[in-house]
C-alpha cells in the first residue's frame, strides 16, 4: 500500500505548495488507510469472531488498524514528497539521498520510435558518469554503453583460459576484435602479448579502453575505433603480421565479410568466445572452409543455474594446400 501511494507522489514540490500537498495527502492516506482497515475489519468480524468473543475489543482493534495504517501511509507520502524539496533546498547529492553505493547516474535519451534500447544522447546527473572495476589484476573504466561482462569472477575463468589456449610467449602480435573496453586485451598484453591492437566500433568503448591501459600503465596496447571488417582488411592490405585474432563478437556471432577479412589477414591462431555456442558453430564452420583447424572447445558456465553458457574455441591455420578436418579436443568445462 505504502508503495501504490508513494507512486501518486507530485515530481516537483516547493514550499509554497505544502499546505496543498500536506491536505492533499492526508485525504488520500486517510482514504486508503480506511479501505484498508474496513477490509482487516470485515476479516476480524466474520473470522476472528470465534477468536475474540467481545465486540468491543474486536471494534477496538479495527480501530487501532486503521489509525496504524492512516499514520504509516500518510507518514510515507509526506516523506516522499519532501526529499526531493529537501535535496534541493540543501543541495544534496543525490547519491546521498539515493544511498551511500551509487557512484554516478547516467540518464539516456533515446528519441527514436523503435526496439532500440539505448539511444545517442546522454547526460550525467552524478558522478564522473563511468564505473571502476576490478578484473584479473587491472581496473576497468566501464561507461553506460560500454559492454562488460556481470560476473566477474566466472569472466576471470573466461579469460585466463582464453590466453592459456592462444599459447602467448611475449613475441605475438594480438588482435583483439570487438575489444569493448579492452578488458581481455589489456589482460592479454599484460600476460605474454608483444603487442596488442583493439579495435571497436563504439567511440565511448574506445574511449574507456584507451583510458584503461593508461591508468593501468600499459604501453604496449593501442585501441581503434573503427568498423572492425574494415580494419582488418586494411591490415592485410598493408601485409601487417597478426599471431593471433582474440574474438568475441556478441550473440548473433560474426559476418561472412569479418571472417573473410580474418582469412585474408591469416593469423596463426583464432581465439572464438562466443556467448551463443549456436551462432560460434555457424562461424566456425566458416573459418574451417578457409583453411582453420577447430583445436579446442572449452564451454565456461558464467550463469550457473540458466542454460546460458560461453565457449571458447580455438582455431589454427592449416599452412597446406590440402587438409583432414580432424576431430576436435573438448577440455573440460570450466
Amino acid at each position: 500500500s505504502v508503495a501504490l501511494i508513494r507512486s501518486l507522489s507530485l515530481e516537483e514540490v516547493h514550499f509554497s505548495d505544502l499546505p496543498a500537498v500536506l491536505w492533499k495527502e492526508i485525504r488520500v492516506s486517510v482514504t486508503c488507510g480506511a479501505i484498508l482497515a474496513a477490509c482487516n475489519f470485515a476479516k476480524l468480524m466474520l473470522i476472528d469472531r470465534l477468536l475474540l468473543q467481545n465486540g468491543e475489543i474486536t471494534i477496538l482493534v479495527a480501530a487501532v488498524i486503521c489509525l496504524t495504517l492512516v499514520f504509516t501511509v500518510f507518514c510515507a507520502k509526506v516523506v516522499g514528497c519532501l526529499m526531493p524539496m529537501l535535496s534541493a533546498k540543501l543541495k544534496l547529492d543525490p547519491a546521498v539521498v539515493a544511498g551511500p553505493f551509487i557512484t554516478t547516474i547516467v540518464q539516456n535519451i533515446n528519441e527514436r520510435q523503435t526496439n532500440v534500447i539505448l539511444g545517442e544522447k546522454e547526460r550525467v546527473l552524478y558522478g564522473p558518469g563511468f564505473i571502476l572495476d576490478k578484473l584479473c589484476g587491472l581496473s576497468f573504466r566501464i561507461s553506460s554503453q560500454s559492454f562488460y561482462q556481470v560476473n566477474a569472477v566466472q569472466t576471470e575463468t573466461l579469460y585466463e583460459k582464453a590466453l592459456e589456449l592462444a599459447g602467448l610467449d611475449s613475441t605475438q602480435s594480438v588482435l583483439d576484435a570487438y575489444c569493448g573496453t579492452g578488458t581481455i586485451g589489456l589482460v592479454a598484453a599484460r600476460r605474454g602479448a608483444a603487442r596488442v591492437i583493439g579495435v571497436d566500433s563504439v567511440r565511448s568503448a574506445i574511449r574507456d579502453a584507451k583510458e584503461n591501459a593508461r591508468h593501468n600503465g600499459i604501453e604496449n596496447a593501442q585501441f581503434v575505433a573503427a568498423d572492425a571488417t574494415e580494419f582488418l582488411m586494411d591490415l592485410a592490405e598493408r601485409e601487417e603480421h597478426i599471431d593471433v585474432v582474440l574474438m568475441d563478437p556478441p550473440r548473433a556471432g560474426s559476418t561472412e565479410e569479418f571472417l573473410d577479412a580474418v582469412a585474408q589477414l591469416s593469423p596463426e591462431r583464432v581465439v572464438y568466445i562466443s556467448c551463443n555456442p549456436t551462432t560460434q558453430k555457424r562461424d566456425v564452420a566458416t573459418l574451417t572452409r578457409h583453411g582453420y583447424r577447430l583445436e579446442h572447445v572449452v564451454p565456461v558456465d558464467m550463469f550457473p543455474h540458466a542454460d546460458h553458457v560461453e565457449t571458447i574455441a580455438v582455431l589454427t591455420k592449416v599452412r597446406e594446400k590440402t587438409f583432414t578436418q580432424t576431430p576436435y579436443e573438448s577440455e573440460k568445462a570450466c
